[in-house]
């Protein structure tokens, strides 16, 4: 893992990670935030979010789907190639696809803050 450059990330989401968030879910949402691009997507291999993480694979999967379905930090978007191709739909997928993610916008995030939890 390369130590140079730089990772920008908005106040809002700092502040929300920290005042909120398990610190699992932290870490691992900060390992996608790495790879993001300004758009939001993210596609890195659960070994390099391991890695970033400091916590193991599976640990990493565990707090993705926490992420994704109870914190809406992140959605999936679909499976892709390294260079962010995505699949057709309904493609078989195994070694060189990854799942590419949409990390959560603060308009998003105050959506299901809001959103009634008999919803």
């Amino acid at each position: 893992m390369s130590n140079g450059g730089f990772t920008t990330i908005p106040n809002w989401i700092i502040d929300y990670l920290l005042s909120s968030v398990p610190e699992k879910a932290v870490k691992v949402m900060l390992g996608y935030l790495r790879f993001a691009g300004k758009d939001g997507l993210t596609w890195p291999s659960i070994a390099q979010v391991s890695s970033i993480a400091k916590i193991s694979p599976r640990s990493v999967q565990r707090w993705v789907r926490i992420l994704v379905e109870d914190l809406h930090l992140m959605s999936k978007v679909g499976i892709c190639r390294k260079n962010g191709d995505m699949a057709p739909e309904g493609t078989a997928h195994g070694r060189g696809w990854f799942v590419k993610y949409r990390l959560a916008t603060q308009d998003y995030i105050e959506y299901w803050k809001a959103k009634p939890s008999n919803d």
